[in-house]
């Protein structure tokens, strides 16, 4: 991860994670996380997982799930009515699960016991 741009959300997936598939066959993955600022005020962020992330995030998530993102925040702009619109993202490097591991996640990840001999 990027030691000058980088982005942390702790919020609730606020539309379903859409899975699609580039010209160049990665995968994508476009989606909305909202978090709240106050009890009153929330922000919506737009967010792009890619590949093995994308994948991932669009198996385990749905609206309204909590999830945690690191990343790095992405700026594109382009022409419309001949004006100039900029659109910033959130780029996904690392995304987890604020609640713990679904049970259908288990294959997907390791489990490490911290009682167990490790070699490092």
């Amino acid at each position: 991860m990027s030691t000058n741009n980088q982005v942390f959300l702790h919020g609730r997936i606020a539309r379903d994670p859409e899975l699609r598939q580039t010209n160049s066959n990665k995968a994508v993955c476009r989606f909305t996380v909202a978090t709240q600022e106050t009890k009153d005020i929330s922000e919506f962020h737009n967010v792009s997982a890619w590949e093995k992330n994308a994948e991932s995030i669009a198996k385990y998530f749905h609206k309204g799930d909590p999830i945690l993102i690191w990343g790095r925040l992405n700026t594109t702009s382009y022409e419309r009515d001949g004006h100039k619109v900029y659109t910033t993202s959130v780029i996904v490097e690392r995304w987890g699960f604020p609640l713990g591991k679904p049970k259908e996640a288990k294959a997907d990840f390791i489990d490490i016991d911290e009682d167990a001999d490790l070699p490092f």
